[in-house]
């Protein structure tokens, strides 16, 4: 939509999460949104996981090691491809 990116995902990104996707997003506004098409719980940051930061325990989304970090920089290189 112009120079508008959306990101959906079924999970709920610490604040620093969702700061980080816009400060490097090439585009001029992303809108972040969570709890899309499913609600899996809180992601936290490698260091909210090592530390048992809020809501990583309930959240399914933290199970096999994700975290948010590497969601990021998923993101981050996919609207770089949109981008193009």
């Amino acid at each position: 939509i112009g120079d508008l990116s959306v990101v959906t995902l079924p999970v709920e990104l610490y604040a620093e999460s969702g700061l980080a996707i816009k400060a490097g997003t090439p585009f001029d506004m992303t809108l972040i949104m969570g709890y899309t098409n499913g609600i899996c719980g809180y992601v936290g940051t490698a260091e909210a996981v090592a530390n048992g930061g809020y809501g990583i325990q309930d959240g399914r989304a933290n199970s096999g090691g994700t975290t948010a970090d590497s969601m990021v920089q998923t993101y981050l290189e996919r609207l770089e491809k949109l981008f193009g």
